[in-house]
């Protein structure tokens, strides 16, 4: 425990909390051991900081011996809740917790579920006095799915825990599948007549749960009654089911005596073949010693016979005496080989004989062995037909009589069948033990006769020597001289009659040795098979006495059984006589008890009455205010979406301004790297997008005195400052033709500045008026609305067909250019994108803008570059990027991944517009074909966004609503830098008009 007390030391310290006092009391409790027997946790009715229950959280993730923990009346938070119940999910020592009193409802309920789902230890769950069931939210739910996988929870207390008739009828479906509950407490919730019924029908299938406590929950008698009815069943057959599990582990223990009986035999068996083992052992050393002595003693013999051949070999004086002795000695030898061919004739056939004998035998054992396991397998049958009938005499105990009768009579047959085949089997395997054993005996007899009589020839065969050597020592002098002559002649054959004798005694003496090796590994595998034939036999003698002792211990509880009914008899007969007269006295009692109830029961109906009224004007209560809190959900959506689409329309307002501001006069005040001074100057669009987007988002999201209003008072001001920042620009001097124009320009808006006017064209006249101190305005006669704008276009413009098919394309972009700024928010809603990133979509549109325009405005300026191809392809990738939009999912990365690339290249396209004009009708008649530009520009920007909001409202049905306007409208935008190929073949028709016409402008 000293672990755990360092544990939560260092989880204070990580965490950035002090120390409890407190719950150091309670680790210090368990670490003493003897003042907390039960190791519990008990924090109930105490304050604890809700940081501590985050430091308790991993503290509880780790063992700590607690096997109980008291929470009751803390007044948990759901963010404490969660942070405590996070670390109970690994636990695996708590059996028991408690938790009333905490208004545990919401998120808490769905940590209770993560609990039951992954922790497999908990066994007493405590919730009464909280909101878990209220309002039937999906967070019950999921506590009772939880609740159904759990395969540990015994015991359940959800007393008044506001769980209505839907509540009640989702437990009732968990209980149908949970096969651990025993005790489930509803008392004081709003079940009702539905749900009782619906765990009445969960009470008929499910066989565990024993105690269901449903007081105060208005549920009719006669369904309490069957409930009651289903759990005293589950009770009837958890008592049957503990009966037949102790007797089961009786049984249990009996075969495990048996087994250690066996066991035990066993190794005495073992221990027997063991010794005989030793034994054998010990008479093999001893014959081996004997052996290597006889050896060692013909080998002495050898030698002598060596000497004295040698000797002789010397000695021999006489050459016909020694060719006499030499031709005795090689009919002797002659004879020898006669002798020991008929002996390995006889040994052959005696090999072969006692060979097919050992095969006889074996196939008779292999016989034997095949009938005795056709006899076990018949024994065994037999047992499996005697046990079924025993596991069907457990049902009643007159069929138990009956059957009992019917086993013993079998049983003693069978017994009396396995006792004469038991004793046919051992006088069988004892006679063919002893036919091994009179084999073995004739064997050993034979090897040893036969050892005899060679024995019994060499020391013939000696003596002869002796006495030739006897009968030479006498002649050795006379023959000293005669044989020193014939000496080479007589050792060479000599030595190589030595070597035939020595080689011939060697194979004789290796063939008696194999003989009785295999004579031993025969008697050995005999052996071997008696034992293990013995073991069977054992072994079918103990299944019999196991069998004998299960039927007596069951004939032992029928009689244990017929006793205690008895017994039980004479009690509820003499209980009977008593339980009467005390009855005749209560009953007298209990008629005035009904006669109070009965009073009391019209009472406790009308106050029911009066119950129901209140909740069912409670109910419609709730119901109204459910009504009215949906309706202003819904208003404060539409409030949103207006919000959001009207912050779209004014900054897509002020940047086309500003775009057009900014190109008009870049062009003027800069001839040398315009596209680089026109990219940094209208880079500034592109910081407002990502600034302001961020800004005015948080802006109108936050809960306090700011709100739209603000937001749109904020964004006016931040214009008003760019029109001060516009009156401190110095005009050009102008030409007296560009003058003139300029003139009749500001008299035209003089005379339109009677109709109403936009905020749009009021920040033109103020950025524009500055630039005109030196022009005289005159009065003109009055003209139509549409004659001044007929007037102020320059139609001649249009008779270029280059510059036609530049605003047919720019009529083309425009339509699909504003849709990715006004919709972004509404295709990231569509894609399921997380509300608090879809502020970054439109920032990273701002970022990539600004590097657009600067990147591309500087290499606008480059020799190198063909303006109008970049400018292509810049229209074509901004087309290609709103194609691919709402391909892109519901993650913010690939959303922001198309939101840069069409920022990167349409701040190119904006950049270079103004740029690529002046290459096209040439800077005298910019501002006149600009204004053109412009008009068409404006009508394509008015028409492409409500075009593309109807299309995604019809398309509303589809899973990508969004998906054909933007497949449309991005086409329209890859067409208009496709049709822009053609402009260098239509420059080519009429290079010298266009010559001249620049030559006269700039004239």
């Amino acid at each position: 425990m000293d672990q755990c007390k360092t544990l939560y030391y260092d989880y204070c310290k990580t965490y950035d909390v002090e120390p409890n006092e407190t719950i150091l009391g309670e680790i210090q409790k368990v670490s003493n051991g003897d003042n907390n027997p039960t190791k519990s946790f008990n924090l109930s009715s105490l304050s604890i900081p809700e940081a501590q229950y985050v430091v308790l959280g991993k503290l509880f993730t780790h063992d700590c011996l607690f096997t109980s923990i008291h929470l009751n009346d803390c007044n948990l938070t759901s963010e404490a809740l969660q942070a405590f119940l996070h670390g109970l999910v690994k636990n695996t020592t708590c059996r028991t917790l408690e938790l009333k009193g905490n208004s545990i409802h919401g998120a808490g309920t769905e940590a209770l579920a993560q609990v039951l789902r992954r922790n497999q230890t908990l066994q007493n769950l405590r919730l009464e006095w909280n909101q878990i069931g209220a309002m039937d939210t999906s967070a019950f739910t999921s506590f009772c799915d939880a609740l159904g996988v759990n395969k540990a929870l015994i015991e359940l207390d959800l007393r008044n825990n506001d769980i209505s008739h839907v509540g009640a009828t989702e437990l009732a479906a968990t209980l149908k599948r949970n096969v651990t509950l025993r005790i489930l407490d509803l008392r004081w919730n709003n079940i009702g007549a539905i749900g009782s019924r619906a765990l009445l029908a969960s009470c008929q299938s499910n066989s565990t749960l024993n105690e269901l406590h449903l007081a105060g929950n208005n549920i009719p008698d006669d369904v309490i009654q069957n409930i009651n009815n289903a759990l005293a069943k589950n009770t009837e057959k958890r008592q049957v089911h503990f009966g037949h599990s102790k007797n089961m582990a009786v049984l249990a223990r009996q075969l495990q005596d048996a087994h250690t009986e066996k066991d035990r035999q066993m190794t005495s068996v073992l221990t027997r073949v063991s010794l005989q083992e030793q034994a054998m052992l010990k008479a093999n050393k001893s014959l081996a010693t004997k052996i290597k002595k006889m050896q060692e003693a013909l080998d002495d013999r050898k030698l002598a016979f060596n000497a004295l051949s040698a000797k002789n070999a010397l000695l021999e004086a006489d050459l016909t005496v020694a060719t006499q002795q030499h031709n005795d000695a090689q009919n002797e030898v002659k004879k020898l080989q006669i002798e020991k061919d008929h002996l390995k004739k006889l040994i052959h056939k005696e090999y072969k004989k006692e060979k097919d004998e050992l095969v006889h035998t074996q196939a008779k054992l292999e016989r034997d062995l095949l009938e005795s396991l056709e006899t076990q397998r018949r024994l065994t049958e037999k047992i499996h037909d005697f046990e079924r009938k025993t596991e069907n005499l457990q049902t009643t105990i007159h069929e138990l009589r009956e059957t009992l009768t019917k086993t013993d009579r079998d049983h003693h047959v069978k017994l009396s069948a396995l006792d004469t085949e038991n004793q046919r089997l051992k006088s069988k395997h004892k006679e063919d033990l002893k036919d091994c054993e009179l084999t073995n005996s004739r064997d050993n007899q034979r090897l040893k006769e036969s050892y005899e009589t060679t024995q019994q020839n060499l020391k013939e065969q000696i003596t002869k020597l002796e006495n030739i050597r006897t009968a030479l020592e006498r002649e050795i002098n006379s023959l000293k001289s005669n044989i020193s002559t014939q000496k080479l002649n007589h050792d060479e054959n000599l030595q190589q009659e030595k070597i035939r004798i020595k080689n011939e005694d060697e194979k004789i003496q290796h063939e008696l040795e194999d003989r009785l090796r295999s004579l031993t590994t025969t008697k050995e595998d005999l052996e071997s098979r008696y034992n293990q034939q013995l073991i069977s036999n054992r072994d079918f003698q103990q299944k019999i006495n196991f069998q004998s002792v299960e039927i007596e211990t069951l004939k032992r509880q029928i009689e244990s059984v017929q006793t205690s009914n008895l017994s039980k008899d004479t009690e509820f007969l003499e209980n009977r006589e008593k339980i009467k007269t005390e009855y005749e006295k209560k009953l007298r009692l209990i008629q005035k008890d009904i006669d109070m109830n009965e009073e009391l029961k019209d009472r406790n109906r009308q106050l029911e009455s009066e119950i129901k009224d209140q909740r069912y004007n409670d109910r419609n209560t709730i119901r109204e205010l459910e009504t009215r809190l949906a309706d202003l959900q819904t208003k404060f959506n539409q409030r949103e979406q207006e919000i959001s689409q009207l912050k779209h329309n004014e900054e897509k307002r002020l940047q086309f301004l500003r775009t057009a501001m900014l190109d008009y006069i870049v062009n003027l005040y800069f001839e040398k790297k315009s596209a680089f001074a026109l990219g940094i100057a209208v880079c500034g669009s592109g910081v407002g997008t990502f600034v302001l987007s961020y800004i005015m988002d948080a802006v109108v999201n936050i809960q306090s005195w700011l709100s739209y209003p603000s937001a749109l008072l904020i964004e006016a001001a931040i214009i008003l400052f760019g029109i001060v920042c516009g009156f401190l620009m110095t005009p050009l001097p102008q030409e007296p033709s560009e003058q003139r124009r300029l003139q009749r320009q500001a008299e035209k808006n003089l005379k339109s500045s009677n109709a109403p006017v936009t905020s749009e064209n009021n920040v033109a006249n103020e950025i524009v008026e500055p630039m005109l101190p030196n022009v005289s305005i005159q009065n003109s006669p009055s003209k139509s609305f549409f004659g001044q704008i007929i007037e102020q276009i320059d139609l001649n413009l249009l008779k270029n067909t280059a510059f036609t098919l530049f605003t047919v394309s720019n009529f083309l972009a425009s339509l699909g250019f504003n849709v990715i700024y006004n919709f972004a928010d509404d295709l990231a809603n569509d894609s399921k994108v997380i509300k608090g990133h879809r502020t970054y979509i439109v920032m990273s549109i701002g970022l990539s803008n600004i590097l657009g325009r600067v990147i591309i405005g500087y290499l606008g300026d480059r020799k190198w570059i063909n303006r109008l191809l970049l400018f292509i392809i810049t229209l074509i990738i901004s087309g290609i990027a709103t194609i691919i939009a709402p391909l892109c999912g519901s993650s913010v990365i690939t959303h922001i991944g198309y939101a840069s690339l069409f920022g990167f290249f349409s701040g190119g396209y904006v950049a270079l517009t103004s740029i690529v004009l002046v290459d096209i009708v040439g800077k005298n008649k910019l501002s006149d074909a600009f204004g053109v530009l412009l008009l068409f520009i404006g009508i394509a920007t008015a028409i492409g966004t409500p075009i593309v909001g109807a299309m995604r409202d019809a398309f509303s049905d589809f899973t990508r609503p969004f998906l054909w306007p933007y497949l449309i409208f991005g086409s329209c935008t890859v067409l208009s830098g496709v049709i822009l190929f053609a402009i260098p073949f239509l420059q080519r028709k009429k290079p010298n008009g266009h010559q001249t016409e620049v030559n006269v402008e700039a004239s």
